[in-house]
């Protein structure tokens, strides 16, 4: 069988610095590879147009005239708003991705995969061979949150969509239940062989005794504002702790995630989408409690395990309802107990007062209360052979023999 994965335009899916789309295709394609043939297709990396390596195919295309183009669309972006949003039209990046699906229809791939973006969905259908199925795969909540109709044409084309977690998912078929059947839930891949290591893993000599740690980035929907709060507010009775921040802070653009939310969710983002985010994050945060609060903007993937193992908790303070939550998975397999809020899809796989607490979203009262709680009272955290085997079911064995059933099934079709 002939599969393509679709990514975004602003995925890297070549070398080192994969994010999280291009990391899942990369990972994905590497356990399909042994009985498929498995090409990438995303923006260009470096001079670079194609590659193979290791039975993977590779293929980039230049974003930048888009990037030009989209400068002189602007009033598109005025007319194009909330859940009309510019960015699900076929404007958006339409030369990238005009030029990939023409070039996807020339190989007559079996399967096609695309991240995300819906639109995309009648572009491969007009371009590909009759009988090439066609997988819609959804790390977000757009589905529900975008013009019904545009949603309802990409359904209607659409082979099989997937999505990342029960939330994703169930609130697709709440509101599309015609197209339930096409829907179906694949956790997203973890190799937790690399975070479950003993002895535990050193940090850097600059991260000198007890710390809180924030993984992500740091952006108003995932709430960091909400962590360095929570932690001036305990800063005084645990005089000696810091709290590691690693991730940077940048805000996602504001209408992939602010002009779409729901009321209550955008006004919990409302204060950091006004000001300088930064700005916002440290505003009223005595300078001595600013101090010990350390930000980090990059860390190597592997290198994460040892904040993980050697910090006191993990902070998840999302107050948008995150579609799954790959640094909770991370901690619980470091041995890291965890306050996380309680929403989107993080409940599916959180264990409350095993893994650690959950709290209301939003909620900084309730989130300083916890913190309180781990650090006198820490958590007994999962036995061993409970914890390797909850993670054998987000392997990427499992995800992607569960994938390729499902691939194998819709060729089946018709």
């Amino acid at each position: 069988m002939k599969i393509a994965f679709i990514n975004q335009p602003f995925d890297q899916i070549y070398g080192g610095n994969r994010n999280s789309i291009a990391l899942w295709s990369y990972r994905a394609a590497t356990e399909l590879k042994n009985d498929h043939e498995v090409s990438i297709y995303g923006s260009r990396f470096g001079n670079v147009d194609q590659i193979e390596e290791d039975g993977i195919t590779y293929q980039g295309f230049d974003i930048e005239p888009d990037n030009r183009r989209l400068k002189f669309l602007r009033f598109l972006k005025i007319i194009f708003n909330g859940k009309r949003a510019f960015f699900a039209t076929p404007w958006y990046f339409g030369e990238y991705y005009r030029s990939l699906v023409r070039a996807v229809a020339e190989k007559n791939f079996d399967v096609v995969h695309i991240h995300n973006f819906p639109q995309v969905v009648e572009m491969v259908k007009s371009h590909c061979k009759e009988g090439c199925r066609i997988v819609l795969h959804m790390h977000c909540d757009w589905l529900i949150q975008l013009h019904q109709p545009w949603v309802e044409k990409a359904l209607r084309q659409v082979d099989l969509v997937v999505g990342c977690s029960d939330y994703v998912v169930d609130g697709i078929k709440r509101k599309y239940p015609k197209y339930s059947h096409k829907c179906r839930r694949i956790f997203n891949g973890f190799d937790s062989s690399g975070f479950y290591k003993s002895p535990k893993e050193g940090v850097p000599d600059h991260i000198n005794g007890p710390y809180m740690l924030y993984v992500g980035r740091g952006s108003p929907e995932k709430g960091l504002h909400l962590a360095t709060r929570a932690f001036q507010k305990v800063a005084d009775k645990y005089p000696e702790l810091k709290l590691v921040c690693i991730g940077g802070i940048g805000a996602a653009p504001r209408a992939f995630l602010y002009d779409l939310v729901d009321e209550d969710v955008r006004k919990d983002m409302e204060p950091g989408m006004y000001e300088p985010y930064e700005e916002y994050v440290f505003d009223g945060i005595a300078p001595d409690v600013r101090s010990r609060i350390q930000m980090i903007d990059h860390v190597d993937y592997n290198s994460l395990v040892g904040f993980y193992q050697n910090s006191k908790l993990l902070i998840v303070p999302t107050v948008c309802h995150e579609a799954f939550g790959m640094p909770v998975l991370e901690a619980i397999a470091c041995g890291t107990p965890i306050v996380a809020s309680k929403c989107g899809g993080i409940p599916e796989f959180f264990k409350d007062g095993t893994d650690g607490f959950l709290f209301e979203r939003g909620n900084l009262k309730s989130l300083i209360e916890k913190i309180e709680i781990l650090l006198e009272n820490p958590v007994p955290l999962r036995p061993d052979e409970e914890l390797q085997s909850s993670f054998r079911l987000f392997s990427w064995k499992s995800i992607t023999k569960e994938l390729s059933m499902c691939y194998q099934s819709l060729a089946k079709i018709g």
